[in-house]
């Protein structure tokens, strides 16, 4: 009976261990895939991520115990129905597919994918005045009227204490043509604090963009 019992807490405690992993690893795994991974936001200070690390860590430790009795390694006698874990389960999976819900919709109009992007990244207008006068961009298309992050590549940006670090593929429509531009650099509503060299493609040509004018155009 002490073996058992010692074999026992050997697998619980091992359990424990397994989901304290596997579930945090589950639900960053769900919000990396799907319509909410087009559009990937880094906050400066990450509290939602370490939130949800902490919460699912816990319950996953919590849960790998009952996982284990329901595949016979522990004894039946000893479980207990788990419907409060489980019910925490179901709240904290659908705090993360909450995101699929309001993804980017990469299958909309251009004019919707860039209300859509106006509406939840803070610099991403100021991106798009900043690609509207660049010389070549304007060159090929002339006058932009439509921009819009493309809907089939991944887009990224995140907080940091001088601006935005934006990571954007953008639709660009003009009066005599259409591109695209790759737009990597970090800004604010006023300022470009760093720009990457950007490729901007347009009649079947790639043109490579290493600076831009340090005020955003249109800032007070």
């Amino acid at each position: 009976m002490a073996a058992l019992g010692l074999r026992g807490r050997l697998v619980s405690g091992l359990a424990a261990i397994v989901g304290m992993i596997a579930l945090p690893a589950l639900c960053f795994a769900l919000r990396s895939v799907g319509p909410a991974a087009r559009v990937v936001f880094f906050d400066y200070l990450p509290f939602e991520e370490l939130a949800i690390a902490g919460a699912a860590a816990a319950l996953g430790a919590s849960l790998g115990p009952p996982a284990a009795r329901g595949l016979r390694l522990l004894p039946l006698r000893a479980a207990a129905r788990p419907r409060l874990r489980l019910i925490g389960l179901a709240l904290l999976l659908s705090w993360i597919a909450l995101p699929q819900l309001r993804a980017f919709p990469a299958s909309a109009s251009a004019a919707e994918r860039d209300a859509w992007a106006r509406a939840r990244v803070r610099h991403y207008a100021a991106l798009t005045r900043v690609v509207a006068a660049v010389p070549e961009v304007q060159r090929d298309v002339g006058r932009v009227v439509a921009i819009a992050p493309t809907g089939g590549d991944a887009h990224r940006f995140a907080r940091e204490m001088n601006g935005d670090d934006m990571l954007f593929v953008l639709e660009v429509v003009g009066e005599r043509g259409r591109g695209v531009f790759h737009a990597d650099c970090t800004l604010d509503d006023h300022r470009v604090y760093g720009w990457n060299p950007g490729r901007w493609l347009s009649r079947g040509r790639e043109q490579r963009i290493d600076a831009v004018p340090e005020r955003v155009p249109g800032a007070p």
